[in-house]
């Protein structure tokens, strides 16, 4: 047979009626052997042994992989532009996954709140989990619930359901903001529908309004106030009555209590 280096001639060298390939002697010639076994570009490996494109010897399993050039240069057939490998490519490159280089994050995944990182790639808020629009005050924002979407700082707030819908911060018994809740919640506020009504307010009388909750008739000025007749029953005894009566004949009994007592202790001698 001839040898190897004739096997491309197109000539029977050893006139044997075979030409190249099919002589006896190029059968372990590169040239002849199966497209699988033969190492065109001498990467030293074949297609049957993995090569990918035995034509650039660049390209061979193990070879170093540049990412996002849309070429598999390792052989490894999977996509030049899913770095992480997670099944997703690369946003930047028509994919779906927002950070090709954490395997964790991709488009579905479980999403963290409050860690910062957006794992399911939608593109929200990490810290607003209601998804209200608001990120949660524990975290730089301004929603008081994060966990309920109809509690936020735009929501209407409804009174007396003990629910800070609008996260002012405010009680939700003091409709008026007068700073007392109402009456009818354990507060002292006799009309929370009032900021001027409240404990404590100035009266105006004979305007048929309890200015100041004391619940005593708006038309009858001289009638001493509860404090009042509180600190009158105990200076003076129960029994006593003035011939002029009302706030007047209260405060002439008070001044003869007055100079009693004090006749009273002048008669004790000095020790």
């Amino acid at each position: 047979g001839s040898s190897a280096g004739d096997c491309t001639d197109d000539f029977d060298n050893d006139f044997d009626g075979l030409v190249d390939c099919e002589d006896d002697g190029c059968a372990e010639a590169t040239v002849c052997l199966p497209d699988g076994e033969r190492d065109r570009d001498e990467d030293g490996f074949t297609p049957d042994e993995g090569d990918c494109n035995d034509e650039d010897p660049s390209i061979y399993p193990g070879a170093e992989d540049t990412w996002y050039d849309g070429v598999d240069s390792d052989c490894a057939g999977n996509s030049d532009y899913d770095q992480d490998q997670d099944g997703q490519d690369s946003s930047d490159h028509d994919g779906t996954d927002c950070d090709d280089a954490d395997s964790s994050i991709y488009e579905g995944a479980e999403d963290t709140w409050y860690d910062g990182i957006d794992s399911n790639c939608d593109g929200l808020s990490d810290y607003d989990q209601d998804q209200d629009g608001e990120d949660s005050l524990d975290h730089g924002g301004t929603d008081c619930e994060d966990l309920d979407v109809t509690i936020n700082t735009m929501a209407t707030d409804t009174w007396y359901d003990g629910i800070d819908s609008n996260c002012d911060g405010l009680s939700d018994y003091d409709q008026d903001g007068d700073g007392q809740d109402s009456d009818q919640y354990g507060g002292t506020d006799c009309n929370d529908f009032s900021v001027a009504v409240y404990e404590g307010a100035i009266e105006t009388w004979y305007d048929g309004i309890d200015s100041n909750c004391d619940g005593l008739s708006d038309y009858d000025q001289d009638l001493p106030t509860s404090m009042e007749q509180t600190a009158m029953t105990q200076m003076i005894p129960s029994t006593k009555v003035h011939p002029m009566h009302g706030t007047m004949g209260l405060i002439l009994i008070v001044l003869e209590t007055l100079i009693t007592t004090k006749t009273e202790m002048d008669k004790i001698p000095l020790q």
